[in-house]
C-alpha cells in the first residue's frame, strides 16, 4: 500500500463518519490558512504526513492526525473547549477503530498504543480538538519501480 492509498483510506472513512464535515491532508503549515479562508466547516479531520521508515518487507508510514473544531463563542471558549475536546476524542477513536478493521483486511495494521494529546489554542479563532500520530505499517515488495 502506497501513501496515496493510505490517504484515500483515511478519506473514505471521514466520508463514512457522520460527525465529520471535511477533510484535509497537506502540511502543518496549511492548516492555520484554513482560519483565514473562510473553512467554516468542522470538526476537521486533518492529516500531515511525517516520516516514512522503510525496512526489509514493510514501510511505515508515520501521520500526523488532527481532528480540529472552532469555538463559536469566544466568550464562553473555555467551557465549550473541554466538551470540543471531548466530542474530538470520541471522533478520533472512531477512526482509529475503522481504520484497523478497514486495514487488518489487507495485511496492514497501525502500531499501538497510540498517544492522544488534547489542545486548545487562539488561532485566527479559538480552536480546540486533538493530535496524535499514528504509525500504519504495511508491506513493501521490494520489487524495482517502473514509474
Amino acid at each position: 500500500m502506497n501513501y496515496i492509498e493510505v490517504i484515500k483510506r483515511l478519506e473514505t472513512i471521514a466520508n463514512e463518519n457522520e460527525f465529520i464535515k471535511q477533510f484535509k491532508s497537506g502540511r502543518e503549515s496549511d492548516i492555520n490558512n484554513l482560519f483565514t479562508d473562510g473553512t467554516k466547516e468542522y470538526p476537521l479531520f486533518w492529516v500531515t504526513p511525517d516520516t516514512f521508515n522503510i525496512n526489509k518487507g514493510s514501510i511505515v508510514y508515520n501521520l500526523e492526525i488532527d481532528i480540529i473544531d472552532i469555538c463559536l463563542d469566544a466568550s464562553n471558549a473555555n467551557i465549550y473547549a473541554e466538551k470540543i475536546i471531548s466530542d474530538n476524542n470520541a471522533i478520533l477513536n472512531d477512526i482509529i477503530t475503522r481504520l484497523e478493521n478497514n486495514l487488518n483486511a489487507n495485511n496492514i495494521y497501525i502500531e499501538t498504543p497510540i498517544t492522544v494529546t488534547p489542545y486548545f489554542q487562539k488561532l485566527s479563532e479559538y480552536v480546540a480538538g486533538v493530535t496524535c500520530t499514528i504509525q500504519v505499517v504495511a508491506d513493501r515488495n521490494n520489487n524495482i519501480c517502473k514509474v
